[in-house]
């Protein structure tokens, strides 16, 4: 015979409700004080739950160790006047630039019938290509001279002087070159049909754009800093600063910029910046405008 009883929606509902009740109205606190003993009690001792504590909290060896050390160094005592300070009372004024607004601008006398190459001779002129052309033909001669073993093909071997005019071709060659976008140098003068450009050699052999280059200088002769980085450059480059400057005026509104300029070779101040679009090459810091000039 079955004995189990059955038990309909309403009677699982009523047991539920009541279990519920039963959980409500009773105290978490009076159970755990039950089972360990209330502070009314008088068997209940407060020093054996200390005890309990500290030895569940007591630190390790390593964690006492550096509660001494802290200790130690809370009882050090500073003495502040002794430190000397890297304060300095002696400081330069800052220098009053006199910014004239109605004389910012460009200072060249430039009109609608100039070109670009009237304004690049403007900066690049015969200071400046006299420049590089006596140091480069001082520079040729000097490897000319220069006691070490010369193939047979060698360029500077028989290095001839270089004329202005020449100079002018070479230059001329380097931003041609840069336009075509060929990487190779040998392929610029030679017979590839797909590199091939008539105006290059008909302006200048290969064997002389090699020559030329390979006794290019800006610095031979010219006294420099010796501990300057850019000894090599630093005639030229300043020339350039000096007609830069007396060439634009700023207004007083300025901003500092930086930008990197693509290099991957051989230079002690190239940076690696990897969230740049180049990330090695040479930093500039840029003073512009706000017209962005």
């Amino acid at each position: 015979m079955d004995t189990r009883k059955k038990y309909d929606d309403e009677n699982i509902r009523q047991i539920l409700d009541e279990s519920n009740s039963d959980f409500y109205n009773s105290s978490d606190t009076d159970s755990f004080e039950e089972s360990i003993g209330s502070a009314d009690d008088p068997t209940y001792n407060l020093n054996n739950d200390v005890s309990s504590n500290e030895e569940f909290n007591s630190p390790s060896s390593e964690d006492s160790d550096g509660q001494q050390n802290n200790a130690s160094i809370d009882n050090l005592s500073i003495d502040f006047e002794d430190i000397s300070s890297d304060w300095e009372d002696d400081f330069n004024d800052i220098e009053d630039f006199n910014f004239d607004e109605f004389g910012a601008g460009v200072q060249l006398d430039i009109t609608d019938e100039v070109t670009s190459y009237d304004v690049f001779i403007k900066i690049w002129d015969d200071e400046v290509m006299q420049l590089i052309l006596n140091s480069s033909n001082k520079y040729g001669e000097k490897l000319k001279k220069l006691k070490r073993p010369h193939t047979k093909n060698c360029h500077i071997q028989h290095f001839k002087e270089i004329s202005l005019i020449e100079l002018q071709k070479f230059f001329g060659l380097c931003l041609l070159r840069a336009e075509l976008g060929i990487s190779v140098l040998r392929q610029c003068f030679g017979k590839d049909p797909l590199n091939y450009h008539p105006i290059l050699s008909f302006t200048m052999s290969g064997r002389r754009f090699e020559q030329i280059l390979e006794a290019l200088n800006c610095s031979e002769g010219v006294p420099v800093e010796v501990n300057d980085r850019l000894v090599k450059i630093s005639p030229l480059f300043n020339m350039i600063i000096k007609k830069l400057q007396s060439s634009y005026s700023p207004s007083k509104n300025l901003s500092l910029d930086e930008s990197m300029m693509l290099w991957r070779g051989r230079l002690i101040f190239r940076q690696y910046i990897k969230n740049k679009r180049h990330k090695y090459g040479i930093k500039f810091y840029e003073l512009c405008t706000p017209d962005g000039k």
